[in-house]
């Protein structure tokens, strides 16, 4: 799995003694897919609980295209990632086209008009897709590459898929927590090739931004 010829990397595997690889019937699927990474979850819907989680480096790939085969190769290799029975699966795109409006000003019709305020993007190759956040009371609107929304088609025919962007993942959970703190702390999440940044008060949010990083000395 660690061979350079194939262009990914496991760097980490956590695995709950309770996975039981016969009730994936039962189990959600987390994907989350960055330029350069990759992780992996499976949720038990019963109890909510997380049974294991797989953390995937890349190489720097040059398309969309690129990212694509090493995906396809990584899913071909794995033991459960080509299985087409789960309960259902939740994938999450990090990238930087994304814009968040607040619910009460969206219009569905409009996605694209709100996403060209801070993004480029390619009609012909994005797909523009939103997800509203019920705590933050905001709606993300983010590109999914069309070539990954044919892929997973294909994979998954018959599993219900939900699209999420990252950053309306964080701002959930930032604003979760802070419902339950009588404090006001800066939320500061490093990750690999990004800097995010949070506020939230008394479960309202009221900063959020993401900074992309090109050396840890940054």
């Amino acid at each position: 799995m660690q061979s350079a010829a194939l262009n990914y990397k496991l760097i980490k595997k956590i695995k709950d003694e309770r996975f039981d690889v016969d009730l994936i019937n039962e189990y959600e699927l987390l994907i989350h897919i960055g330029a350069r990474d990759l992780q992996v979850g499976v949720v038990d819907t019963r109890e909510d609980r997380l049974l294991l989680l797989e953390d995937f480096v890349f190489p720097s790939l040059a398309s969309q295209e690129e990212l694509r085969e090493v995906l396809m190769q990584l899913f071909d290799d794995h033991e459960l990632l080509t299985a087409g029975f789960w309960k259902k699966i939740t994938i999450s795109f990090k990238n930087n086209r994304f814009v968040q409006v607040p619910e009460i000003l969206f219009v569905e019709e409009s996605l694209e008009e709100y996403l060209r305020l801070n993004a480029r993007f390619d009609p012909e190759k994005d797909s523009v897709r939103s997800v509203t956040s019920k705590r933050s009371g905001a709606v993300t609107i983010f590109t999914v590459p069309k070539v990954f929304e044919e892929w997973f088609l294909g994979l998954y025919p018959n599993v219900p898929i939900t699209y999420i962007h990252q950053s309306a993942a964080l701002i959930e959970g930032v604003i979760e927590v802070s419902r339950r703190r009588g404090d006001n702390p800066l939320y500061i999440y490093v990750d690999r090739f990004k800097l995010h940044i949070i506020a939230a008060r008394v479960g309202k949010l009221i900063y959020y931004n993401q900074f992309v990083i090109k050396q840890f000395a940054e």
